[in-house]
């Protein structure tokens, strides 16, 4: 009885779907070296259940592929439509040269080993982790045959840029520590986040200053935010005169606000979690005027009294430098009195939504959209008809929806976290989806056939990486970090920047990995377009 109880619950494709997301999850939560295989342990879940027969539901696997590419759209179009300038010529370069050498060396591997057009498409997107690439081809029709080839290779496609990275300073006798420190890249320092801490006056010394001849901010870094006098509260403070037991609200990085406080006097404690006169807010930057403006001619110490914390582009944080160059969509992490803040959100642009707000009614006005887009169908004389589909169409739709930010009576505004989550369901529910159908037809691949596509495989991502790292080198001019670090982006190997940078103990080349990541990201789909009619027959 529960036997065919079990049995019965198993044949659920709902069940299936959702037992496949668990199990890779879980699976993905083991790290090896601090590397964990993340949303691949998804697939390769889906894939081994696949193989035992087991199916998942065809329409959370649609669901799940909508929302990721309209994740993937919101997610990245502000970084792709600010590369489309002068400034982004040489990532544009390096996402041509991606596109170029892969689908190059996929042609010769497919015309050596007589590979089919599906298994071609597999090879491709599994060799580049393309999740993207793949959603796009099974939504035009190409099947069970490349998701078999796709499932096959991907683990050795996840693994060969972070061994890139390694291997070629090898090859080369190349010390990447001592590259980077020639190149300028400092290492990470232990305490880089701004933290909040008050003192109170004691020091016989600075009694009678006023708070500017303190000059911590020139010397240290660390800016006065206010001064509590008793019952009194002062927040323009420079030209005040310091008397004993005043304490002074500082907000900088520890080891600096250490010091300040040494010079000060000593610590006070209380909880400045409550203080409603400070506050952390996050602020998109949606200012044209500031696009590819550097963050201290903003001058936010002295104009707004707030202090710059975090930077996020594309999802991922970057280094709040004084050179630091902003990009319409970057989003601060700004500290500040909330009036201030108020003025500086103006100037900037958008403040972010707070953690846990989700905006509903842009994804769903979205999602039909881009159902509608679907629809639309462009005939090409000689080629045939032309359709982007539910998946090209979502992409569409959330590239321009982030971009735009608002749209009408629109607020395409969430907080981090919301984006993230919404990415990681559509994509965890379309790769337990393609998983189990990967699976399902490895038996027709022979021993012969599969050692053939992971030679090849490896075969199209070393050529490929060659490639790209001679074209940044030679032909851009750029160091051997970031020549290594622009290859990372290329192949949209996140793993493999997170590598570069433990090695080297910087995390400065992140900012090269993010500037070629987007332009690479769309040039690999369309590159499986293009493959797709170049192996058509």
């Amino acid at each position: 009885m529960l036997y065919d109880f079990m049995a019965s619950v198993a044949k659920e494709p709902v069940f299936v779907t959702f037992l496949i997301l668990f199990t890779g999850l879980t699976l993905a939560k083991f790290k090896i070296k601090g590397v964990s295989a993340g949303s691949a342990a998804i697939f390769m879940t889906g894939f081994i259940f696949g193989i035992y027969g087991l199916r998942s539901s065809e329409h959370i696997t649609a669901l799940g592929l909508m929302i990721f590419m309209y994740a993937i759209g919101i997610h990245s179009g502000p970084s792709f439509f600010n590369s489309l300038g002068k400034k982004g010529l040489p990532y544009l370069i390096i996402a041509i040269s991606v596109s170029f050498s892969t689908i190059f060396f996929t042609v010769i591997a497919a015309k050596l080993f007589g590979f089919s057009t599906q298994t071609a498409l597999g090879l491709f997107t599994g060799s580049l982790n393309s999740s993207s690439s793949v959603a796009i081809l099974y939504d035009s029709g190409w099947g069970h045959a490349m998701l078999s080839c796709y499932g096959i290779v991907y683990p050795l496609g996840l693994l060969s840029v972070v061994f890139f990275v390694q291997l070629l300073p090898a090859a080369l006798k190349k010390n990447l520590i001592r590259e980077a420190r020639r190149s300028g890249y400092k290492k990470k320092e232990e305490h880089h986040y701004i933290i909040r801490r008050k003192f109170k006056v004691k020091n016989e010394e600075v009694i009678g200053l006023k708070v500017h001849e303190l000059s911590l901010d020139e010397k240290l870094g660390v800016h006065v935010a206010r001064l509590y006098r008793g019952d009194l509260t002062m927040t323009i403070v420079d030209n005040i005169r310091l008397i004993k037991n005043d304490v002074l609200l500082l907000v900088g990085e520890e080891k600096p606000i250490e010091k300040a406080g040494t010079l000060i006097g000593r610590e006070v404690i209380d909880d400045l979690s409550v203080d409603p006169l400070v506050e952390s807010r996050q602020i998109i930057i949606n200012n044209p005027a500031l696009h590819n403006s550097q963050l201290e001619s903003v001058d936010f110490l002295n104009k707004y009294h707030a202090i710059v914390n975090k930077i996020w582009r594309n999802g991922i944080e970057l280094a709040p430098k004084g050179n630091f160059t902003f990009e319409k969509g970057d989003t601060l992490m700004v500290l500040g009195n909330p009036k201030n803040l108020d003025k500086l959100e103006g100037f900037l642009g958008t403040k972010k939504a707070m953690t846990g707000e989700f905006d509903l009614s842009s994804i769903s006005f979205g999602m039909a959209l881009a159902f509608v887009l679907s629809k639309l169908k462009l005939s090409v004389p000689h080629l045939g008809t032309f359709t982007l589909g539910v998946s090209g169409s979502a992409l569409l739709i959330g590239m321009v929806f982030g971009y735009l930010t608002y749209l009408g009576i629109l607020k395409r505004n969430m907080s981090t976290p919301a984006e993230s989550i919404l990415k990681e369901l559509g994509l965890g529910l379309f790769l337990a989806g393609i998983g189990t159908r990967s699976g399902a037809g490895i038996c027709d691949l022979n021993l012969a056939e599969i050692s053939a596509l992971l030679f090849s495989s490896l075969m199209i991502m070393y050529a490929s990486m060659i490639f790209v790292f001679s074209v940044c080198s030679f032909v851009l001019k750029m160091n051997f970090v970031k020549s290594l670090a622009c290859v990372c982006g290329g192949f949209n190997s996140t793993t493999a920047i997170t590598t570069l940078t433990s090695i080297i103990g910087s995390e400065e080349p992140v900012s090269f990995f993010a500037s070629a990541y987007p332009l690479s990201l769309f040039g690999i789909i369309f590159s499986s377009q293009v493959l797709a009619v170049i192996m058509h027959p």
